[in-house]
């Protein structure tokens, strides 16, 4: 495989009902986050997902599942409220952790600063 070499600025931007920009003209402003795909499934022989995600003051993310796959998270720059199933907790930059299979997880940030970080989703398959 060759090395794959991609820049922010040249990123698509996911569609998100959630996003910044899909709310600017709503009233669902507790969604307020944007995210950028860094490289998708077909990117990557549909094994992972990467992205880049950031919850403004008063966001949060969408809570799903993945049946099969776990998540990885890296918290760059501030602090979120972190939901994975029953368990609720902070995290701050430097945090890493993994969301298992199976269980519903959210990004929350009531913190007046926004929380950027990076995200992976790697199928099982």
């Amino acid at each position: 495989m060759e090395v794959i070499k991609k820049n922010i600025k040249e990123f698509p931007v996911a569609d998100d009902s959630g996003s910044l920009r899909s709310l600017k003209d709503t009233d669902e402003l507790v969604k307020l986050r944007d995210t950028f795909i860094i490289f998708d499934y077909p990117d990557t022989n549909d094994k992972y997902q990467i992205g880049l995600c950031m919850v403004y003051p008063g966001g949060k993310t969408g809570g799903h599942v993945h049946d099969d796959a776990e998540e990885i998270y890296y918290i760059i720059d501030g602090k979120a409220k972190m939901v994975v199933g029953e368990e609720e907790f902070e995290a701050e930059a430097g945090d890493t952790f993994i969301v298992p299979p199976h269980k519903m997880h959210t990004t929350l940030n009531p913190f007046n600063i926004p929380v950027k970080f990076f995200w992976s989703v790697i199928r099982f398959k």
